[in-house]
C-alpha cells in the first residue's frame, strides 16, 4: 500500500511539472497595441515586420503614435489593450482610472543627455547662471532634471526653458537658437549628426545613479490593460514573451533592426536608429520580478512632485503577475 502511495505521489508531482511546463492555450482574441516613436517603440521592431504572427489566435492590431496623450486617453477609453508609455505615465493611468491598468515590463532606462553648442560644459556645476532648453514638461525629463539640479545644489541658479516638444528642442539646439538643451535619444544622435558643432556635455544617466542610491531611471514600460489581461492572460504573457525576444533582437542585430524601425517611421532613417540604438537603453525587465526597483524610482518622483505619477504611489496590484 506504501509503494502504491509513493507512486502514486510521483506520478502527480510529475504531472504538475508538466502541466507548468507546457504552454498555456491561447484562445482566440483581438489585441490592440500602441507604442510611440522613439525608444519605447524601437523594443518593439522585431514583431512589426510585415506578416509577423504573435499566435494564430492573435489578431495583432498595432497603431504607432508621436503622442503620449493621445495613447493615453485610449487606454483610459479601453481602447488600448498594451502599450509602451513613460514609467510615470504608467502609474499616473493607474490612480486615474482606478488600477485599471498595470504594468508588465520596464522597457527604456534612462538615455538623456546635456548637448550644449558653443557653451563649454563639462559638469553639473558649470550650468549654475546658464540657460536650459527642456522638452518634456510635466514628464520624466523635467523631473529628472529638477532632481538632480536639486541634488546639486543648483536648482535656483538654473533657468529652465521648456520646449513644447523633443523635434522643436533638437531643432533649436541644431541651429544654435538655445545653446544648452536636455534632450533623449533618439534626438541626440539625430542632433549630433546634423550639426557636429553639438557635442554631448553630460550624461544625465551617470547623474541619476551617483543621487538616486543606485535606483535605475527606469523611463519607458509596457502597460496592459487590467481586465484584457486577466481576461487572456496566456495571450499577454506571450505578447511579452516575443517583446523580450524583440528587445534582445533590437540590441544584437542592430542593422537589421534599424531597418525595420526606418520602415515603420519610428525613426526618420535606417542610419540614425543604427547610430541611437545603442545609446537608447532598450531593455526588458519584467515588472513584478523588478517592482522594487520601479517603486524606488516612482518615490524619488514622488517625493519631489506627486504630480509626477497621479498624486500617490500605485498599489501592489500596480505590477503585473505572469
Amino acid at each position: 500500500m506504501k509503494k502504491i502511495l509513493i507512486i502514486l505521489l510521483t506520478l502527480a508531482l510529475v504531472l504538475t511539472f508538466a502541466a507548468c511546463g507546457a504552454s498555456a492555450k491561447i484562445d482566440p482574441v483581438t489585441m490592440n497595441i500602441a507604442v510611440l516613436k522613439g525608444p519605447t517603440g524601437m523594443g518593439m521592431a522585431k514583431m512589426l515586420q510585415d506578416n509577423y504572427v504573435i499566435d494564430k489566435n492573435i489578431t495583432a492590431n498595432v497603431t504607432i503614435s508621436s503622442a503620449p496623450d493621445e495613447v493615453a486617453a485610449k487606454l483610459i477609453k479601453g481602447e488600448i489593450d498594451i502599450a509602451a508609455v513613460p514609467t510615470n505615465l504608467a502609474a499616473t493611468l493607474y490612480n486615474k482610472t482606478g488600477g485599471k491598468i498595470q504594468i508588465a515590463a520596464i522597457n527604456t532606462l534612462g538615455n538623456l543627455f546635456v548637448l550644449t553648442n558653443g557653451e563649454d560644459i563639462k559638469s553639473l556645476s558649470d550650468l549654475a547662471g546658464k540657460t536650459v532648453y527642456i522638452s518634456g514638461q510635466g514628464a520624466t525629463p523635467e523631473y529628472v532634471v529638477d532632481y538632480i539640479l536639486d541634488k546639486a545644489g543648483i536648482k535656483d541658479k538654473v533657468k529652465i526653458v521648456f520646449a513644447t516638444e523633443h523635434s522643436e528642442l533638437a531643432t533649436l539646439i541644431a541651429s544654435g537658437k538655445a545653446s544648452i538643451a536636455v534632450l533623449p535619444e533618439p534626438f541626440v544622435s539625430t542632433v549630433t549628426a546634423k550639426n557636429t558643432n553639438v557635442k554631448i556635455a553630460i550624461n544625465l544617466n551617470d547623474e541619476w545613479n551617483k543621487v538616486s542610491g543606485g535606483n535605475a531611471m527606469a523611463m519607458g514600460c509596457i502597460v496592459v490593460n487590467k481586465a484584457f489581461a486577466e481576461k487572456n492572460k496566456a495571450a499577454v504573457n506571450e505578447f511579452l514573451k516575443q517583446y523580450e525576444e524583440s528587445v534582445n533582437f533590437v540590441n544584437k542585430s542592430t542593422d537589421e533592426a534599424a531597418a525595420i524601425i526606418a520602415s515603420k517611421g519610428i525613426l526618420a532613417s535606417a542610419e540614425l536608429a543604427k547610430k541611437a540604438i545603442p545609446t537608447s537603453a532598450i531593455v526588458y525587465k519584467d515588472a513584478y520580478t523588478d517592482k522594487t526597483e520601479i517603486t524606488s524610482f516612482l518615490t524619488l518622483l514622488y517625493n519631489y512632485n506627486p504630480a509626477s505619477i497621479g498624486g500617490k504611489l500605485p498599489n501592489e496590484d500596480f505590477y503585473y503577475q505572469k
